[in-house]
């Protein structure tokens, strides 16, 4: 008959499950409080930009565009968020 021996094994499991939370959890900190790297003209450039944006995307909902226009439009933007994440 063979013996199962697992509580010692659950206790390991447990106490790498505590850690690698306790990593993931600091990590997830250190990333939503990181400084701002930019100066203050960055700061202003980028909300300058933002303005510009949403100016142009106020003007294009104005217009009479068709379904096609609008989905290009909407995959432009797309676009534009996802270099800026990348940036």
């Amino acid at each position: 008959m063979t013996t199962i021996r697992t509580n010692g094994t659950n206790t390991v499991m447990y106490i790498l499950a505590l850690v690698a939370a306790t990593i993931i959890a600091l990590a997830v900190i250190m990333h939503y409080t990181r400084q701002e790297d930019r100066s203050l003209g960055g700061r202003i450039e980028a909300a300058a930009d933002e303005m510009a944006e949403g100016v142009e995307n106020a003007s294009e909902e104005m217009q009479d565009r068709t379904p096609a226009e609008k989905a290009g439009d909407a995959i432009e933007d797309f676009g534009d968020r996802v270099e800026k994440a990348v940036e």
